[in-house]
C-alpha cells in the first residue's frame, strides 16, 4: 500500500474538517469507505457518507483533476449506469490504490460514481 487507509482534507478548507477511511465489516465481508467531517461542514456532502465496497481496500488520496470526465465513471447503486457525458469534476474525488488497480470515488448529484482502471 502506497497511502494510508485514510486521509485529511476531503473537503475544502481546513484539513482537519474531513477524513475518509476505510473500515470492515466482517459479518457481511465487505468494506465501507467513510466521509467523516466537522458538524459545521456536513452541509457540504450531497452524497451518503458511507460506500459499500467489496474489493479489497487500498491506500487513499485526494485527487482534484477538474480535466477527469464523468462519462469514465459508473454509479455505485446502478453499475450498469454510466456517469454524465460532457461532466467534468468540479470538486475532490477520493482515489483508493492497491496492488496496480485505482478506484477513484466521486460524489454527484447526490450520488457516488466510481471509475475503476488497471
Amino acid at each position: 500500500m502506497v497511502e494510508s487507509s485514510f486521509v485529511y482534507g476531503y473537503l475544502s478548507g481546513l484539513k482537519e474538517n474531513s477524513a475518509v477511511f476505510w473500515c470492515q465489516d466482517n459479518k457481511k465481508e465487505r468494506y465501507y469507505l467513510l466521509v467523516a467531517v466537522r458538524d459545521d461542514r456536513s452541509g457540504l456532502m450531497s452524497c451518503t457518507d458511507m460506500i459499500p465496497w467489496t474489493n479489497y481496500p487500498g491506500g487513499l488520496s485526494i485527487v482534484n483533476d477538474k480535466s477527469i470526465s464523468l462519462d469514465e465513471f459508473y454509479y455505485i447503486d446502478t453499475p450498469q449506469e454510466r456517469g454524465p457525458k460532457e461532466v467534468k469534476l468540479t470538486h475532490n474525488a477520493i482515489l483508493s490504490y492497491y496492488d496496480g488497480v485505482e478506484n477513484l470515488f466521486y460524489s454527484h448529484d447526490g450520488k457516488w460514481l466510481v471509475r475503476q482502471r488497471h
